[in-house]
C-alpha cells in the first residue's frame, strides 16, 4: 500500500486509479472519487469509467446523470472498450439521458473492434448492427460472414448466434442440421466474444438443443406452449419428466428477460427439428440422456414431477 501511495502521489495514473478502486472497495467513496478525478486528469480511461458509475449512483458525490454521461463519453473517447460498449447501447436505445442516435451507436460499436481486449466483442456487436441495420445499411450477408468468422474462431456467442439463425429461419432458410451443429459447438465452447460468460452460452445452447418450446400448435389441450423435443423423446406432453420441464419453463425461465427471449427462440426452432427428426431413433437416443440428466437436476432443485397445468 505504501508503494502504491508513493506512485499515486507522484502522478502515476495507473496507481491513482488502483488506489481509487481500493477506496471504493472499502466504501470510502469520497476518497475514491478524488483519486479517480486525479487519475482521469492524467488520462486514465478506467478512472473516467469509474466516475461515470459514481456520478450515476451518487457514490461519494452528488448524483448527476449529466456529469456521469460526460465521463462515459470521455472514457470511450480515451479508448476504454467497456465504455464504448455501454455508450453504444445507450445511443442505440436512447437511455439514461442519451438521445437515440443509431449512427453514434454504430460508431462506438465499430471502434470496439480496435479496443484492447474488446476486439471480438466489437466484431460481434458490429455484426449485430449489420444484421439489424443499426446506424449502417442492413447487410445480412456481411453480418453472417462476421458471425461465421467468430464462430470458426471458437467464440460461443457467435456459435450460438449461428444456431439461432439457422434454427429460426428468419434471415436464412431454416437448416436444423446446421442449427444442431452450431448449438453443439456452442455447448463445447471455452470462450466468448465478451458479450456473455461461457457458462451462460452453454446454458442457452443447451436449452436450444434439449428443451425447445412449442407455439400454440401443440398436441396438448392447453393454451400455452409445450416442450416439443421433450414430448418427442418421452412420448407424451403429460408425463412426469415433461411436467418437471414445464414447471422449469414457467417458474424459472419465464421470470427472467433472457429466459423469455430464448423461449421465443425455442418456438422458432423446435417444431422444425421435431418434424424432421422427432421419430428417428438417433434423435431420441441423442437427447434422452441429456434430458434425463436435466430432469434429475431440476428435481434436485425442487421442481416436482407431479401432474401440472401450464400457467
Amino acid at each position: 500500500m505504501d508503494e502504491l501511495m508513493r506512485r499515486a502521489n507522484n502522478g502515476d495514473a495507473e496507481a491513482e486509479a488502483e488506489l481509487a478502486r481500493r477506496y471504493a472497495n472499502n466504501e470510502d467513496f469520497e476518497s475514491s472519487v478524488q483519486w479517480n478525478l486525479r487519475a482521469a486528469s492524467h488520462g486514465s480511461s478506467a478512472a473516467m469509467l469509474a466516475l461515470w458509475s459514481q456520478y450515476s449512483n451518487g457514490n461519494g458525490v452528488q448524483a448527476n446523470q449529466t456529469e456521469a454521461n460526460k465521463w462515459l463519453i470521455k472514457s470511450a473517447d480515451a479508448g476504454c472498450g467497456a465504455a464504448m460498449f455501454s455508450l453504444a447501447g445507450k445511443y442505440r436505445d436512447g437511455s439514461d439521458g442519451f438521445q437515440q442516435n443509431p449512427n453514434l451507436a454504430f460508431k462506438y460499436t465499430e471502434r470496439m473492434c480496435n479496443a484492447e481486449g474488446w476486439s471480438s466483442c466489437g466484431r460481434f456487436e458490429t455484426a449485430e448492427c449489420y444484421l439489424k441495420g443499426i446506424g449502417v445499411a442492413k447487410d445480412v450477408n456481411k453480418a453472417y460472414n462476421m458471425f461465421l468468422e467468430l464462430a470458426n474462431e471458437g467464440y460461443g456467442d457467435a456459435q450460438f448466434k449461428m444456431a439461432y439463425m439457422y434454427g429460426s429461419g428468419i434471415e436464412f432458410e431454416s437448416n436444423p442440421e446446421q442449427a444442431v451443429y452450431w448449438g453443439n459447438q456452442a455447448v463445447n465452447s471455452t470462450k466468448t466474444a465478451g458479450v456473455s460468460d461461457v457458462e451462460k452460452v452453454h446454458q442457452l445452447a443447451n436449452k436450444i438443443l434439449q428443451m425447445e418450446y412449442s407455439n400454440q400448435e401443440n398436441n396438448s389441450n392447453e393454451n400455452s406452449g409445450g416442450c416439443y423435443i421433450a414430448t418427442a423423446v418421452y412420448g407424451s406432453y403429460d408425463c412426469p419428466q415433461v411436467w418437471v420441464l414445464r414447471r422449469f419453463r414457467d417458474y424459472k425461465l419465464a421470470k427472467t428477460w433472457y429466459g423469455r427471449a430464448f423461449i421465443k427462440i425455442y418456438y422458432a426452432i423446435s417444431p422444425t427439428l421435431v418434424k424432421w427428426f422427432g421419430k428417428s431413433s438417433w434423435f431420441i437416443n441423442l437427447w434422452k440422456p441429456k434430458l434425463d440428466d436435466m430432469v434429475r437436476t431440476l428435481k434436485d432443485d425442487g421442481f416436482d414431477d407431479t401432474p401440472y397445468r401450464d400457467k
